[in-house]
C-alpha cells in the first residue's frame, strides 16, 4: 500500500490529523513523469474527514490515472491583479496578526492602474510580468556594454 504523499497542509501537529483537525487532506504522486498534486476536497468536491477515507480516494485518483480517465484541467494563468486579490484575502500580518490596511490597499490600487506600455499592470498576466522585467534588464545590460 502506498500513501501517496498524503498529508495535511496546516499548522496542525500531525498527532492531531486524525483526531478532530478538519483541515483538507492532500496528496502528492507523480506517474509517467507528470506530477499530480491536489486537495483530496477539490477533487472529490466534497470534504473527506478521516485518513482512510482520504487513502481510499486518493487510490481510486491513482486508479483512474494509470487508466487515462483522469485529466488535469490546466488553470488559467494568474494576472498581477490576481495574485493581488488573493494576497489580501488571505495575507495576515505576522506582527499584529490582521489583514493588511486600507493604505496598503491604496498603493496596491495604485500600482494596478499604472500603465505599462499602455496596459494597466494589473492585466498583465504574473509570468509576463517577471519575463517582461528580466527582458528589460537584460535589454538595458546589453546597451550599457
Amino acid at each position: 500500500m502506498r500513501d501517496f504523499g498524503l498529508n495535511k497542509r496546516c499548522g496542525c501537529p500531525r498527532r492531531l490529523w486524525t483526531k478532530g483537525c478538519s483541515h483538507n487532506w492532500h496528496y502528492a504522486f507523480m506517474w509517467k513523469g507528470q506530477r499530480y498534486r491536489d486537495a483530496v476536497d477539490n477533487v472529490m468536491s466534497r470534504h473527506v474527514e478521516g485518513k482512510s477515507e482520504a487513502l481510499r480516494e486518493v487510490e481510486r485518483i491513482f486508479a483512474a490515472v494509470r487508466e487515462g480517465r483522469f485529466v488535469i484541467k490546466p488553470a488559467d494563468p494568474p494576472t498581477v491583479r490576481q495574485l493581488g486579490e488573493v494576497y489580501f484575502d488571505k495575507y495576515l500580518s505576522p506582527k499584529t496578526g490582521r489583514p493588511l490596511g486600507p493604505n496598503e490597499r491604496y498603493r496596491w490600487n495604485v500600482m494596478m492602474h499604472t500603465r505599462v506600455d499602455g496596459r494597466p499592470l494589473g492585466d498583465y498576466l504574473a509570468s509576463a510580468v517577471k519575463s517582461t522585467a528580466v527582458r528589460s534588464l537584460q535589454q538595458r545590460i546589453a546597451v550599457t556594454h
